[in-house]
C-alpha cells in the first residue's frame, strides 16, 4: 500500500537579520524570522486547500496536484508548474482537447494565484520575480517596510503586490494588489496577514482579512517530507490523504451554498474576480471587487448621474450633468447609489453572496416543482439598508444552480403569496457563472441584464473620473481595457 502523508522534521531554529532601507534587505530580514533559506530549501512537499480547490507540490521537481470542482465537473489536473504539462480529468475521464487545454490553463493560474497568498514571502528572491523598496511607513503605530512586487511568468494577466513587513517582527502583516495599469495611489484593498504558526520548518499565516469586509481562510496545510508518488501520477483518490476536514451534511444551508459555489465555478474563481460590470435598465455599474470601489451611470429625475462610491465605506461623490451634486442633493444621490447596488446585485449575484458577513441563511427544506427536486434556503441580510427584503431561494439538487427565487418584502409574511421568478440562461462571464434573465411565470414579465463584463483590468479613471467611460473589451480570460486610450 502507498505510504501516509507524513510531516517533515523539527524547527532547527533561525538566524537573526535586519532591514537596510533595500528590497533584497528585507527580503532577507523575512526569510530570516519565517525559519531561514535552508529551512525553506528543505521543503519537499505541500498540501494546502483554498476553497474548493486542493494543491500538492511537489517543490523539489514541480510536479503538481489540483483536486477541486468547476463547471466542468470534479477535477484533477496532474500537470508541472515549470513545464506546464500534464494531464486533466473530469468526473474521472482524461480531458482531451480544448477541455483539456483550458483546464492546464486555470491549474497553472490558480497555483500562481493561491500560492501568491500564502507563500509570498518565500517567493521574494525567486527567479523572475522583480522588487522595489517604497520605503518606510507607519500604520496604527507600528514601523513598516513596505515593498513592490511583480512577476515575469507568462501568464496573460498578472498583478502587482505591496506588501508592508513589520520592522519589529519582520513578518508580512499586510498587503495589498494592484491590477495591470492600476497606479499606486490608487485606493487598495488592504488584507491583514494573520494566524503565523509553524508548519514543520516553516511559518505560514493561513488567514487573510479585509476589515470590516471578509476573511479569506487556508485550510488542510501540511508540510512534508514524503507524499506517495501516486499523488502526482494517478487521478484516484490520494491514498492516506485524512487532512481535509468534511464539509457539511446534506441538508443544511451551508452545504447547499457549498454545492452552488462549486458548480458555478468554485470559491477560487470567484475570489480571482477583480471587476465587474452590467447594465439593467438606464443603470450601469461598475465594481472594483477586491476594493469596494463603485461606479453608477444613469438617469435619474435630476438629470444624467455619475456617482463614485465605496460600498464598503459608503463615501463618494455625486454628480449630475457634469456638475457635481452638494447638499442633501448629493447625500441623497449616494443613498440610492448603495441602495442600488445592493438591490441588483442580489439578483444577479445572489448565489456567491450566500456565505458573505451579515448573511443570515436558514434551510427550510426539500420541495419537488415541476418534477425536478430542490433545496429551499431563505436569505436575509444585516447591511443597514432600509426596507432591506428577504429571499427564499431554490437550488435545483441535480445541477446544483439556482433556478427560481422570491422576495418578502419587510413584513410580509412567509405564507404569503410570493413573488416568484425563474432564472435562466445560466453562462459562463470569465471563470464563473451568471445567469442574466429573470422571469415571472404567470405574468411572462422579463427583467434581463445586459453589458455583463468579468475583468482582470479596468481603466483608473473608470473609479475616479465622471468623464464619461471608453468602451471596453474583454480581452484573453476576461482582461478588459480602454479601446484607444492605452493605459489609464
Amino acid at each position: 500500500p502507498a505510504a501516509p502523508l507524513t510531516a517533515g522534521p523539527g524547527d532547527r531554529g533561525r538566524p537573526d537579520a535586519g532591514p537596510s532601507g533595500t528590497s533584497a534587505a528585507v527580503a532577507d530580514a523575512a526569510m530570516a524570522a519565517l525559519g531561514g533559506q535552508a529551512a525553506w530549501d528543505r521543503v519537499h512537499f505541500l498540501r494546502f486547500t483554498w476553497g474548493v480547490d486542493t494543491h500538492y507540490w511537489d517543490k523539489w521537481t514541480g510536479r503538481h496536484r489540483l483536486e477541486g470542482k468547476t463547471r466542468d465537473g470534479s477535477i484533477v489536473v496532474l500537470d508541472n508548474v515549470n513545464t506546464r504539462q500534464g494531464k486533466a480529468y473530469v468526473d474521472g475521464k482524461e480531458a482531451a482537447g480544448e477541455t483539456g487545454a483550458r483546464l492546464l490553463e486555470f491549474s497553472y493560474s490558480a497555483w500562481n494565484h493561491d500560492t501568491d497568498w500564502l507563500l509570498m514571502p518565500y517567493k521574494l528572491k525567486d527567479r523572475g520575480v522583480n522588487l522595489s523598496y517604497v520605503g518606510q511607513q507607519q500604520v496604527d503605530g507600528k514601523s513598516y517596510d513596505e515593498i513592490s512586487i511583480t512577476f515575469d511568468r507568462g501568464m496573460r494577466v498578472d498583478l502587482t503586490y505591496l506588501v508592508w513587513f513589520n520592522r519589529d517582527t519582520h513578518l508580512m502583516d499586510r498587503w495589498a494588489v494592484l491590477a495591470v495599469g492600476q497606479r499606486r495611489e490608487a485606493r487598495l484593498g488592504i488584507w491583514l496577514c494573520q494566524g503565523w504558526q509553524r508548519y514543520g520548518n516553516i511559518q505560514l499565516a493561513p488567514r487573510r482579512v479585509q476589515p470590516d469586509t471578509r476573511t479569506l481562510e487556508f485550510s488542510n496545510i501540511l508540510v512534508a517530507a514524503t507524499m506517495p508518488d501516486a499523488v502526482f501520477t494517478s487521478q484516484a483518490p490520494v491514498p492516506g490523504d485524512r487532512g481535509r476536514p468534511a464539509g457539511p451534511s446534506a441538508g443544511t444551508s451551508a452545504a447547499v451554498a457549498d454545492a452552488a459555489m462549486a458548480a458555478l465555478g468554485g470559491q477560487g474563481a470567484w475570489d480571482r474576480v477583480h471587476f465587474l460590470r452590467f447594465t439593467l435598465g438606464a443603470y450601469t455599474h461598475y465594481w472594483d471587487k477586491w476594493t469596494g470601489r463603485h461606479r453608477l451611470d444613469g438617469r435619474t429625475r435630476d438629470g444624467s448621474i455619475v456617482v463614485l462610491d465605496d460600498v464598503n465605506t459608503r463615501q463618494g461623490r455625486a454628480y449630475v450633468d457634469g456638475k457635481e451634486a452638494a447638499g442633501e442633493t448629493g447625500a441623497r444621490m449616494l443613498r440610492s447609489s448603495y441602495t442600488d447596488w445592493n438591490n441588483v446585485s442580489d439578483w444577479l449575484l445572489m448565489p456567491y453572496k450566500l456565505k458573505d458577513r451579515g448573511v443570515k441563511l436558514s434551510y427550510v427544506g426539500q420541495q419537488q416543482v415541476d418534477g425536478r427536486n430542490y433545496d429551499e434556503i431563505s436569505i436575509s441580510f444585516d447591511r443597514g439598508v432600509p426596507g432591506d427584503p428577504s429571499y427564499f431561494a431554490w437550488f435545483n439538487r441535480d445541477t446544483h444552480l439556482m433556478d427560481r427565487w422570491a422576495i418578502l418584502l419587510v413584513g410580509q409574511r412567509r405564507d404569503a403569496p410570493a413573488s416568484v421568478w425563474l432564472c435562466q440562461g445560466w453562462q459562463r462571464y470569465g471563470n464563473i457563472q451568471l445567469a442574466p434573465r429573470y422571469v415571472q411565470p404567470d405574468t411572462r414579465k422579463t427583467i434581463e441584464f445586459s453589458n455583463i463584463l468579468v475583468a482582470a483590468t479596468m481603466p483608473e479613471a473608470v473609479f475616479t473620473s465622471q468623464q464619461p467611460v471608453p468602451p471596453i473589451k474583454a480581452q484573453g480570460g476576461g482582461a478588459a481595457t480602454a479601446l484607444g486610450l492605452g493605459k489609464p
